[in-house]
Parts: structure tokens; sequence; C-alpha cells
């Protein structure tokens, strides 16, 4: 489930980007929160900073399995971003590790994702929308 989960998750939360033309500051940096659905129906929370180093840091709630209560943690994610468009930005994913019950001495290292392309629209300067799957993300600082 953790890999299939990984895989949606990370390609859900990827979304969260603003437009950045070449002349303007860009609207990525800071902290984005929201909740996503995965592919089996289950709410996840992510967190998504974006620094001005082009480098971001993301962090996944993952709740326990509906059949065996257990499974629940966090996986944390960072590498680097780009912007490819006014409407796309490319993250490439170099470190991904997933901690159970959210314990970070205890966390064990996932496949990165490698890079990844996403496509979103903003709504005003603190929300944005993944157009791949409607997940939407607001600017908490």
């Amino acid at each position: 489930m953790v890999s299939r989960l990984k895989k949606t998750l990370l390609w859900g939360c990827c979304a969260l980007a603003g437009a950045a033309g070449a002349q303007q500051a860009n609207p990525l940096i800071g902290e984005w929160r929201g909740v996503m659905r995965s592919a089996d129906n289950y709410n996840i929370a992510f967190d998504v900073t974006y620094y001005p180093n082009n480098t971001f840091v993301q962090s996944l709630a993952v709740p326990p399995s509906r059949e065996s209560g257990t499974g629940s943690g966090i996986i944390y994610s960072r590498g680097q971003y780009r912007m490819t468009s006014d409407h796309t930005v490319e993250w490439n994913v170099q470190e991904t590790k997933m901690c159970p019950g959210g314990d970070m001495s205890f966390c064990s290292t996932m496949p990165s994702g490698g890079v990844q392309t996403i496509s979103f629209r903003m709504e005003g300067a603190d929300k944005v929308v993944n157009t791949d799957n409607g997940t939407v993300a607001y600017r908490v600082r």
C-alpha cells in the first residue's frame, strides 16, 4: 500500500505551484498546505515549503490502513524544483523517507520518485489548484 500511496501522493501533491514569469518574483516561495484524496479514497494531509534557492521539502501524513488499523506515519521528501512554463512546475525528488508514527528516529529510505512535471493554476496569491487531479493547496506563510 505504501508504494502505491506514495506514487499517488507525490503526483497529487506536486501540483502546489504558482506562475512565475521571467520578470516576476516567484510566487511559489513559502509554505503550502492541503488535503488530497488518494486513489483508494484516503484523505492525505500535506505540507510543502518552497525555498528561494529552488529547493523544496514536502511532508505527507499517511493514515492507518482501514483493514489493520496500522501503518500510519509521515513521508518526507526533498529535492529541487523549477518552473517549466507559467502553468507547470517540475520537481526533482532527491530523497524520500517513511517515518512510522512520524518518529524521525525510525525512518526508512524509499525510492525518490525522480522527476515529475505537474500542471496547475493560481487562484489569487494564496490558492493553487492542481489541474491534473483537482487538489487544492493554500499558502500558510
